[in-house]
């Protein structure tokens, strides 16, 4: 993972663009001033808006980018939305946006394995020749056993309701159940994430 800048606060975003650089990334040479290059002769390579409408084509054809929509839902609940590679949403308390970096959870089926995915972005950044600033963005993924699922499913399905006066409460049980319990069992310690997924993400 590479090493993020994290002097700022995550601004409350609306719409990024998220490029997957996984791509970009030969194992043999993995360093951000590899990726930071080739994206950055992809941008010169054409105008701002041609690049963020290759991305939008991206999105639509669900390869390799997302859309991501940020929006207040409720009061103090904000809502993450996910459109392209990756569907679906995110949901956290507004307030975890004056932290060094936003992130938020839930629970996923793919593939017939039950995974805990974590929602990570962090604050804007000035490393690459375009008009706008852009963030980092990773998605985590543990592939949980059945115990491992079994302690996280209640808590999920209790943030299902959005509407729920109780809501931030239910999200703050789940954090605490993911990073004061599932992540200080021994498996975990030895093996935290089973894989991830990193994005760079780019404001229309």
């Amino acid at each position: 993972m590479f090493n993020l800048l994290k002097k700022k606060n995550v601004p409350n975003f609306e719409i990024l663009y998220c490029l997957n650089i996984s791509n970009f990334i030969d194992k043999s040479t993995d360093t951000e001033e590899n990726v930071i290059d080739e994206i950055s002769q992809w941008l010169k390579s054409m105008s701002y808006e041609e690049f963020i409408d290759s991305l939008i084509k991206n999105v639509s054809k669900k390869e390799s980018a997302l859309k991501v929509i940020n929006s207040e839902i409720e009061s103090g609940i904000n809502q993450v939305q996910l459109e392209g590679s990756l569907s679906g949403y995110f949901i956290y308390p507004k307030s975890y946006l004056n932290k060094e970096h936003l992130q938020t959870f839930r629970l996923a089926d793919e593939d017939g394995k039950k995974y805990l995915q974590i929602f990570n972005i962090y604050p804007e950044q000035n490393k690459y020749p375009c008009e706008k600033s852009t963030m980092e963005m990773f998605v985590q993924y543990l592939d949980l056993d059945g115990h491992e699922h079994e302690l996280l499913k209640p808590l999920h399905d209790r943030m299902k309701n959005l509407k729920d006066p109780k809501l931030e409460k239910y999200i703050e049980a789940m954090h605490k159940a993911i990073f004061e319990e599932l992540l200080l069992t021994e498996k975990r310690k030895a093996k935290p994430i089973n894989f991830f997924e990193p994005y760079t993400c780019f404001q229309k």
